[in-house]
């Protein structure tokens, strides 16, 4: 997930407590003080990276996001605020951009816990599971603990902790019962079902749509714009031109407007052009990877991303998923039913499980109903498994026959038909196919992006 700040790495301790100086939590105007949470949670304390710090570059393409954020946490009722989103998507980045603004409040503090830096997630769910006991049992340690962090208004934020969600969520409905006025952040891929959770979902960065005529409005897409500042971050002479828009255009939608995928495609340009870049994506997109150790994610490679995803899905959830990776863009829950044959029951409740896990994607279009999308890169790789199936071929039929009578009932009825539809695309300068007939020749030999070939 792009947007973690990392910290020193323990073997012993849960997570890592944001501050200005050892055991401190970072509070507005200056002053420092520990809730004793930290202590309870941690075998030792740990120095921090500044999880609530500056940051090397703009925040892009998020302003509404940053307001959705901040109406949810003023809401007199948002105790338990959790923010998801796709892996890659910049969840941590957007929270940290918040509490570094506007999210503290007079005399408040904000105490980190990144779950991000756990080497031993075991450990971590027993220590959370004996801190629970210890709330409800009314430990004498536990009950100052949480006495001073009822004196102010104070935020506990759980980062990362999709490993430990089965212990952590005991743990919060605790807390919330203890301390009702304490206000808790979590962020993460997949929202905890709590009572009285609210969600704020952060989705992928737009990448024009219909796209833009020129370069200068190309700039301002936020895709393009995030790929540019990431670009001129190895390469500060890289400039956007009439010749490389298109193809750096290209490159966010194959991306996904995911920032992560972007970042990775953009640190490419110390050794190739856009265009080629492209043509390794587009063949590949699981071979690009970071060389070092980036300060907000946890995911090295797209390749990494997508098997971290897999690997937390119940094995009917993966069956599900790589079944609806049939569709090749967004489509409708009723779609779904039609070509999947009907989803009832326990289908149709891991529908709902892979939405809360970001895996689905829901957007309400203007009509009214909604429609769900796959992340890119991860729709990439279940069309992949789903390939190597014996009911791939059914699925293909019964998707293109549901599209085929849609289609003619809209014609009836004077409608435009169901579907997916191409997308806009921007021309491209004559010079490119002769660019793209060389980047064949340079592209790596495919790999998969799996690991594994069983769904």
């Amino acid at each position: 997930m792009t947007g973690a700040a990392a910290a020193p790495r323990s073997h012993t301790s849960t997570g890592t407590t944001t501050s200005t100086a050892p055991g401190t939590s970072t509070t507005q105007g200056g002053s420092q003080g520990h809730s004793g949470l930290g202590d309870l949670l941690l075998n030792r304390m740990t120095t921090p990276a500044g999880y609530i710090g500056t940051t090397p570059t703009e925040l892009i393409g998020r302003s509404r996001d940053l307001e959705r954020l901040a109406a949810v946490t003023a809401a007199p009722d948002a105790g338990l605020v959790t923010v998801t989103g796709p892996a890659g998507v910049g969840k941590s980045r957007l929270v940290m951009e918040f509490f570094r603004h506007r999210g503290e409040g007079p005399g408040g503090g904000v105490e980190v816990f990144d779950f991000a830096q756990v080497t031993d997630t075991s450990v971590a769910g027993l220590m959370l599971r004996q801190l629970r006991e210890q709330c409800y049992e009314g430990s004498p340690a536990v009950r100052k603990a949480l006495e001073r962090v009822a004196a102010g208004k104070h935020t506990l934020l759980f980062d990362h902790y999709e490993d430990v969600a089965d212990d952590l969520a005991p743990l919060l409905a605790e807390f919330r019962r203890c301390c009702p006025q304490v206000r808790i952040v979590c962020v993460g891929t997949a929202r905890l079902g709590l009572y009285g959770e609210r969600v704020v979902r952060i989705g992928p960065l737009a990448t024009g749509d219909p796209a833009p005529a020129s370069p200068a409005a190309l700039a301002a897409v936020p895709a393009v714009e995030l790929f540019v500042q990431c670009a001129r971050s190895v390469r500060p002479e890289f400039a956007l031109t009439a010749e490389n828009a298109p193809d750096v255009l290209a490159l966010c939608r194959q991306a996904g407007g995911l920032p992560l995928a972007i970042e990775l495609a953009a640190a490419q340009i110390t050794l190739a052009e856009p265009d080629l870049i492209l043509e390794r994506f587009e063949n590949d997109p699981g071979d690009l990877h970071r060389p070092d150790h980036h300060p907000y994610s946890r995911h090295a490679s797209i390749a990494d991303m997508v098997a971290w995803v897999l690997a937390r899905l119940r094995p009917e959830e993966r069956t599900q998923l790589v079944h609806l990776a049939v569709f090749q863009g967004p489509f409708t829950m009723r779609a779904a039913v039609g070509v999947l044959d009907g989803l009832h029951g326990a289908a149709y409740r891991t529908m709902e499980r892979l939405i809360d896990k970001s895996v689905l994607i829901p957007d309400e279009q203007h009509d009214g109903e909604l429609r769900l999308s796959i992340p890119h890169a991860l729709r990439r790789a279940a069309a992949g498994l789903l390939t190597r199936l014996p009911v791939h071929p059914a699925l293909r039929r019964a998707h293109a026959e549901h599209f085929r009578t849609a289609a003619t009932a809209a014609a009836a009825a004077g409608r435009p038909g169901p579907g997916p539809r191409p997308g806009p695309t921007c021309s491209r300068p004559s010079s490119t196919g002769a660019k793209r007939a060389t980047a064949r020749r340079w592209r790596p030999s495919p790999k998969p992006c799996t690991p594994s070939a069983s769904a």
